[in-house]
């Protein structure tokens, strides 16, 4: 059995809950049974749509069975960032600044980087910032390791869609 740990909010709350920790049914409705990740690489890319603030992003989860499977949140954009992980990489932290924007006047994820570990060869690497783009830094930061998968409130928008997040942590070892 998978085993995981949810964390508190960032950012707003507006919007529809989201947890890609669990996948919906064939019908599209409860119960949720779970997306069975491979807890050692479970993350596999992520896209980002960001201008001022994250507007929304994609993730491309690693399963159990060997196969893959994508899940986006919030505004999705033609060009957005891309970042593929490689094989031996495991995303160790998520961090940025969340909270209230005082053009939207409402709270929002301002920005977010993403920084990774090579198991093989020891190395780190940090991508991003995302987001922020007219610099006004708005919000507190926030800072999470050991990210296995996301979860937040997001609507479908042509912007803004992406409110808030959490995150699952996995529990135990994670990758040999």
């Amino acid at each position: 059995m998978q085993s995981f740990d949810t964390t508190s909010a960032v950012g707003g709350r507006a919007g529809t809950l989201f947890q890609d920790i669990y996948a919906c049914g064939a019908d599209g409705e409860l119960p949720f049974k779970s997306l069975h990740l491979n807890l050692a690489r479970p993350i596999k890319r992520i896209t980002v749509s960001s201008g001022w603030i994250l507007d929304g992003f994609a993730v491309t989860y690693n399963t159990t069975d060997g196969q893959t499977t994508t899940v986006e949140h919030g505004s999705q954009f033609s060009s957005p960032a891309v970042i593929d992980l490689n094989p031996n990489e495991i995303l160790v932290s998520v961090f940025g600044r969340a909270g209230y924007q005082s053009y939207y006047k409402r709270e929002f994820i301002s920005n977010i980087s993403f920084g990774f570990f090579d198991t093989v060869k020891g190395t780190a690497r940090i991508v991003g910032p995302f987001g922020n783009s007219n610099g006004a830094n708005e919000g507190k930061p926030f800072l999470c390791s050991e990210v296995v998968a996301f979860g937040g409130f997001a609507e479908s928008k042509a912007t803004e869609g992406l409110s808030g997040l959490f995150f699952h942590k996995g529990v135990g070892k994670r990758y040999e």
